[in-house]
């Protein structure tokens, strides 16, 4: 079980998050997430956006040519913001392009984990997060 768990966290978890140098770092880091407990990993899996660090919000952009964003910035530079999407992809937007920037309460994780995964691959996940996190 611990290898299709791995490999569902390749498939669906390394594009935004790192655990033991697998993986990006556009969402929270792994390392160490078995210290939370069961209880808020729990939370973190089937409720992501109850407690969002405000660096992991997501962000609307509303472009001038009409075009709507919800990404994650990742950094500004000058004349541009780097932004991430849903997919872990990385884009360069400039300022210019930019009519409208609104920042959310939500981050970009989705929240339907508790829909897609059944009781038991719930608490595969949960396992071997709470092992490989420690």
């Amino acid at each position: 079980m611990a290898e299709l768990t791995a490999t569902l966290y390749a498939r669906h978890c390394a594009a935004c998050h790192q655990l033991g140098g697998t993986g990006t770092t556009v969402g929270p880091q792994l390392d160490g997430v078995g210290q939370r407990g069961v209880e808020r990993l729990l939370e973190d899996l089937l409720d992501p956006g109850r407690n969002v660090d405000p660096s992991f919000a997501r962000t609307t952009l509303t472009l001038t040519n009409g075009d709507l964003w919800s990404v994650l910035v990742h950094r500004r530079e000058p004349g541009a913001l780097v932004v991430v999407d849903e997919t872990g992809a990385e884009r360069t937007v400039a300022l210019a392009q930019v009519a409208r920037e609104r920042p959310s309460r939500l981050w970009l994780m989705p929240g339907n984990f508790g829909e897609l995964l059944d009781d038991a691959a719930t608490r595969d996940r949960l396992a071997w997060l709470l092992a490989a996190g420690r």
